[in-house]
């Protein structure tokens, strides 16, 4: 039974049987106690492992929770996160799982980019590998130091059957391969069949028809494609043959070697550009032809230039693009506008000095003079007048008011008299008018 102390005794109070047998029960009942409290305390001496208190017990718990979230928050142990773009996971930190959604960036191209990603971080050269839910597909990348290396497949049973794909014996192809189709696309002959002139021919063929061969030929060790139905050679090409080393159907294929496309004008929607020392724009006509160039603006014609057998025009159009309100028009002999010849250097000559003349384009001419003449002397003019002579006036060049007259005017020329009648002669300035 468990001991009852009693804690009410009186001096006179007298100590029964059953007060000392109850004491006696107690003491054996402490005996008992203190025997099992020892114990435990000498196994809690003898044992080496710390004992912690709350506070540290408290502070322990802590952190090993903050441990456990932080491998939680890298896909350990919990849902892996949701990556927007798989180049921003850190390189050198960021070990763990990770998802994709349709949304994130980088992953592999050409697939659906749900999946999940597991990183490995490691000193600048990291390490990804993807997994694609829908197909199974494995795909590993690793960065090189500065960027990304591109995805690489892995090749496994949901992308790869090896049952399915033909040996082969070091670079070569172990016997014949049989495509087992309704249509059969490829046949390889053996390249010492001696029934073609093409060695390692491809052929393609429709229900056993040959169409296309492939090889190279024998007697002059060019690369070709064959047409069987047109019955020629479709592609050549003659490794170091120059510039005819790539041909269609017996045409050359022009290439870097053979051509340069910056000697060329460049062309973009209705307009040819060109560049450099000299550009233009060349028409080539033959026959009853002229060759034209045709000026537009907004979709109407604005202008025109036609060359024709000795002459070259120059056409100015309405507004409407219909009718010409002006034409330029060059030949060997000269130049018109609109009919109207045009003066210039070549046909308004002039000679400008103190006697001397100038043509117009009317046609009209101005001669002028400054010589000495006696009485009755014949001034001759610098130039014959073509048709007629106009008019002359003639004055002395002195201070002395003295009459001058002027007889026999024609055409290359006109007599002075003055009221001198001696032989010395007088400084004479005239101008005259023809054509």
């Amino acid at each position: 039974m468990t001991y009852q102390g009693r804690t009410d005794w009186q001096y006179n109070d007298i100590v029964t049987e059953d007060d000392l047998n109850r004491i006696e029960q107690g003491i054996q009942e402490v005996s008992e106690q203190i025997s099992s409290t020892g114990q435990d305390v000498a196994d809690h001496i003898s044992d080496s492992t710390r004992h912690i208190t709350a506070d540290e017990r408290t502070s322990w718990n802590a952190a090993q929770q903050n441990a456990i979230n932080w491998a939680k928050s890298y896909g350990l142990g919990s849902s892996a996160p949701v990556i927007s773009d798989l180049n921003n996971i850190p390189i050198t930190s960021g070990t763990g799982f990770y998802t994709t959604t349709g949304s994130t960036a980088n992953t592999p191209p050409g697939i659906n980019a749900n999946g999940a990603v597991i990183h490995i971080a490691r000193d600048h050269r990291p390490s990804q590998i993807y997994i694609n839910y829908s197909s199974n597909r494995m795909f590993v990348r690793g960065y090189d130091g500065t960027s990304w290396n591109n995805w690489s497949e892995v090749w496994t049973a949901s992308s790869f059957n090896p049952s399915g794909k033909v040996n082969i014996a070091g670079d070569v192809m172990a016997g014949n391969l049989t495509i087992d189709k309704s249509r059969p696309l490829l046949f390889f002959r053996d390249r010492n069949d001696s029934n073609t002139a093409l060695n390692g021919v491809v052929h393609q063929s429709s229900n056993g028809t040959s169409l296309y061969s492939i090889g190279v030929s024998t007697a002059n060790d060019t690369w070709n494609i064959y047409d069987h139905t047109a019955g020629t050679t479709a592609l050549q090409i003659r490794p170091g043959s120059g510039p005819n080393d790539f041909r269609y159907r017996g045409g050359e294929v022009w290439h870097a070697g053979n051509f340069d496309p910056n000697s060329k004008a460049g062309f973009s929607g209705a307009k040819v550009l060109a560049n450099g020392s000299w550009a233009g724009i060349r028409a080539n006509a033959t026959g009853n032809t002229n060759p034209e160039i045709d000026l537009y603006h907004e979709g109407v014609r604005r202008g025109l230039i036609n060359a024709e057998a000795g002459s070259v025009q120059i056409r100015k159009y309405s507004a409407d693009g219909l009718n010409i309100e002006s034409r330029f028009h060059l030949t060997s002999s000269g130049a018109t506008l609109n009919g109207n010849e045009l003066w210039h250097n070549g046909n308004n000559t002039a000679s400008l000095s103190t006697t001397g003349y100038q043509r117009l384009a009317s046609g009209l001419i101005i001669q002028w003079g400054d010589v000495v003449a006696t009485r009755g002397a014949t001034i001759t003019f610098p130039i014959s007048f073509p048709s007629s002579v106009y008019q002359v006036a003639a004055t002395l060049n002195q201070a002395d008011v003295e009459p001058i007259g002027i007889t026999g005017l024609g055409r290359t020329g006109f007599t002075v008299n003055h009221n001198n009648n001696s032989t010395i002669g007088r400084h004479i300035r005239y101008i005259a008018i023809g054509r």
